[in-house]
């Protein structure tokens, strides 16, 4: 018998204060409960992203896709917001990477790129550096 399954065999399930420990692998997995797929739902279209409610919850960003999806909500997709643009515009003309910029607006990299490529932004090469401004550390 192998080590794991005599440690299944001798003991009850283990669990965290998440909820209970499921596999081998030791992962905790936090089950909502229907009053909070609701909310979960409702905060989804009053305009929370997928990861805010990721964090709001516990759980992970593919879990919460997984939630509207079965309560048959339209996924929009997340990125950087519109109101956004102009100031990530700013910040990234003032010398801001494009990761940067991403950590502040919760979204990536790649996204903000596109995003201000659209807007007609030029985008520096990786080597090049504003010379009077210095990125916030």
């Amino acid at each position: 018998m192998s080590r794991i399954c005599q440690f299944w065999a001798g003991s009850s399930r283990p669990s965290a204060s998440r909820g209970p420990i499921v596999g081998a692998v030791g992962k905790v997995q936090t089950f909502l409960t229907p009053a909070q797929i609701e909310a979960l739902v409702a905060a989804y279209r009053a305009g929370a992203s997928t990861t805010e409610l990721s964090r709001s919850y516990g759980i992970h960003r593919r879990t919460v896709v997984v939630h509207l999806h079965r309560q048959e909500v339209p996924l929009r997709r997340d990125g950087l917001a519109e109101k956004h643009a102009e100031a990530a515009t700013r910040l990234y003309d003032n010398g801001w990477s494009l990761a940067q910029v991403a950590t502040k607006y919760g979204t990536t990299a790649n996204t903000v790129r596109a995003v201000l490529l659209a807007l007609g932004v030029e985008m520096r090469k990786p080597w090049q550096h504003l010379q009077d401004t210095e990125p916030p550390g």
